[in-house]
């Protein structure tokens, strides 16, 4: 995928979305300094089909250059990290999350069947 097809939805005057249009996209969360010119951005990756945000610790507070504009700074940075491959790891551990997650609610919903047969069992009895 080309870094320019890489397009950012503006969520608020410091929040951004980019669908990496893998299936994933990044949220970005930016604070401008001015006495310095730079850009600092917290990054969070989401599946696009589930809401929860997912922290990149390694990309909490990451101070960049300011270019242009803020969005377009924080765009063209998160493309090239993205092309190198550094959220990678990212995605596997959300992946194994949402994994995670389905498991531990199958299990739930057994326990509750579970416990829904013992209970009419119990009524029967009665």
């Amino acid at each position: 995928m080309k870094i320019e097809n890489l397009r950012y939805k503006k969520i608020s005057s410091t929040v951004i979305t980019i669908d990496l249009q893998n299936g994933y996209s990044i949220t970005a969360m930016e604070t401008f300094n001015p006495k310095h010119y730079t850009l600092h951005l917290t990054l969070y990756i989401k599946d696009n089909t589930v809401d929860i945000l997912d922290l990149m610790e390694e990309f909490e507070n990451i101070e960049i250059e300011y270019r242009k504009s803020t969005h377009t700074s924080a765009l063209k940075y998160i493309a090239t990290e993205f092309s190198h491959g550094k959220f990678d790891k990212y995605i596997e551990r959300y992946n194994y999350i949402m994994k995670c997650i389905d498991r531990g609610n199958a299990l739930f919903e057994e326990e509750s069947f579970a416990t829904a047969d013992i209970l009419t069992n119990e009524q029967r009895n009665i």
